[in-house]
C-alpha cells in the first residue's frame, strides 16, 4: 500500500468473516478495513487483514473504547490494573501495577499510544509496556467481555461435526443450520469483540495493519 501511514489510523469494517486458522484449527476473523480519517494519506483505500487470537496486547481497537482510555492520563506512580489472561488461554486475572514511566515505543511514531507506559509489577522484576487500553483504575473495575470457554469450543465442535455430516448426508433443515451458526457467529462476535457496523482504532506497533470503526496503532 503506498502512503505513509500515521501511528494511529481510524478504519472502517466494509467485510467480516469467521474462519479456521490453517494448520492450528484456531478461530480467526477475516477483515475488510478502509481508510477513513480524511487526514490520512490513505484515506479511502482498503485491504484484507486476518486478525487471530492474539497473545499480545490488542493493536486492533473499538474507537470509542479507544478514545476513552488516551483520554485518561496516566502519571508515574499511579496505580493501574492489568488484565493477564492465563496461559492456557482460559480466564485470566488482574495484576496489579504501578506507571514508571511513559515514552514512545518508536523513535519513528512519537506520537503513538503503543505500549507507551512502563508498568512495574511487584511480582516482575522486569517492568513491562503496555498501551493505554490496557490499563485500568482499581477504583472502577472492568470485566473484559468473555464467554465461557468450554461452551464455546464446543458449539464450535458441533458446528464442524455438523458441517462434515452435511458433506456425507443429506442437509439440515435450513432454519436450524441457520440458527446454529447465528449462535456461533454470536458468541464468537463476543470472544473477538468485533461486529460489522463497529468503529474500530488500528493501532500499529512499530510497522504498517462489515462496518465497524476501527483505531489501529503503531
Amino acid at each position: 500500500m503506498k502512503g505513509r501511514l500515521n501511528a494511529v489510523e481510524i478504519c472502517l469494517v466494509e467485510g467480516l468473516d469467521y474462519a479456521t486458522a490453517p494448520g492450528s484449527g484456531e478461530s480467526c476473523c477475516k477483515l475488510i478495513l478502509k481508510f477513513i480519517d480524511p487526514s490520512s494519506n490513505v484515506c479511502g483505500k482498503s485491504f484484507r487483514f486476518t486478525l487471530p487470537e492474539l497473545n499480545f496486547s490488542d493493536f486492533l481497537v473499538e474507537k470509542t473504547w479507544y478514545d476513552a482510555a488516551v483520554s485518561r492520563s496516566w502519571t508515574s506512580g499511579e496505580i493501574c490494573l492489568v488484565w493477564w489472561r492465563n496461559e492456557n488461554g482460559e480466564g485470566g486475572n488482574w495484576w496489579e501495577g504501578r506507571i514508571m514511566s511513559s515514552k514512545p515505543k518508536s523513535g519513528d511514531f512519537p506520537d503513538s499510544p503503543w505500549e507507551r507506559y512502563v508498568v512495574q509489577y511487584k511480582s516482575d522484576p522486569e517492568p513491562q509496556s503496555h498501551s493505554p487500553w490496557e490499563l485500568h483504575d482499581p477504583e472502577s473495575r472492568w470485566e473484559p467481555p468473555h464467554i465461557d470457554f468450554e461452551r464455546r469450543n464446543k458449539l464450535l465442535d458441533s458446528l464442524a461435526k455438523l458441517e462434515r455430516r452435511k458433506q456425507v448426508l443429506k442437509p439440515l433443515p435450513f432454519p436450524f443450520f441457520f440458527c446454529l451458526v447465528l449462535l456461533c457467529l454470536f458468541l464468537l462476535d463476543l470472544q473477538m469483540g468485533i461486529c460489522s457496523d463497529q468503529n474500530l482504532i488500528l493501532n500499529f506497533p512499530g510497522s504498517s495493519f462489515g462496518r465497524t470503526n476501527l483505531v489501529l496503532c503503531f
